[in-house]
């Protein structure tokens, strides 16, 4: 009697094990499942714009320039010039991170720092000195740096129409020539496509102080000397992708 109830106990715990082992993945799954709480089940709410983002854009610029020109004899006597620019468009590339906030449930505001490598060409200064064409290389632009707001207006939950407004610094390709100082404003559109990625498209355009820049050229027999005042400016044509983190 003993040995049958042994017997049976050992069978009951043999069976009772090879369903466990069965059973157990499932077992695992079901209790993952129940500790899990819903919101973690459920898919992230759309956030919009706000908080924390990053662009990276493509940029086709077309800069352009106010200068004059003087020239003169070594000994200070002014020689008749008169000035041209040779100036091409550019493709650049546009990255910028910055912060939104959410100003009621129509507007946002936010700030940001942009940084643009740009590709363009060195300006060719075009002279006529006493009516000989003279060519004077100008200062080729390496790229900018721009601190702004961005005041917006959520056209829908997944639009957004913003402004953008700031300081911007032009670093030349140069030794001995200091950075350009101005200002950006320009005007753009995000769409999102889907949670955190969106697209955007962006018309700016950008005005710097002036700068003067002097030199010698020769002219025959002669070297003159010539000082150039310009101050460069460019409008802008941004398309990229943005990520809201």
């Amino acid at each position: 009697m003993n040995r049958a109830v042994s017997m049976l106990v050992d069978y009951s715990v043999e069976c009772c094990s090879a369903g466990l082992r069965a059973y157990l993945p499932g077992l695992i799954t079901l209790l993952v499942l129940m500790r899990a709480s819903p919101v973690a089940l459920a898919e992230e709410p759309p956030r919009g714009f706000e908080g924390w983002y990053g662009e990276v854009g493509v940029s086709y610029m077309h800069p352009s320039t106010r200068s004059s020109i003087s020239v003169k004899t070594l000994l200070g006597q002014a020689i008749p010039t008169t000035l041209g620019s040779s100036l091409s468009n550019g493709v650049g590339a546009s990255m910028i991170l910055g912060y939104n906030w959410n100003v009621g449930s129509d507007y946002l505001v936010g700030i940001g720092m942009a940084y643009s490598p740009l590709g363009n060409k060195t300006p060719i200064l075009n002279v006529k000195v006493s009516g000989t064409p003279k060519s004077i290389s100008g200062t080729k632009q390496l790229y900018n740096t721009s601190f702004f707001v961005m005041p917006g207006i959520k056209m829908s939950a997944d639009d957004l129409l913003y402004a953008r407004l700031g300081f911007q610094i032009l670093v030349p390709d140069s030794t001995g020539v200091e950075n350009y100082n101005g200002y950006l404003v320009g005007m753009g559109y995000k769409k999102i496509i889907n949670n955190k990625l969106y697209a955007f498209g962006e018309l700016a355009y950008a005005s710097y102080d002036s700068q003067t820049l002097s030199g010698v050229v020769t002219v025959g027999a002669n070297s003159l000397r010539y000082s150039v005042t310009s101050s460069p400016a460019a409008t802008r044509a941004v398309l990229g992708l943005g990520y809201q983190f």
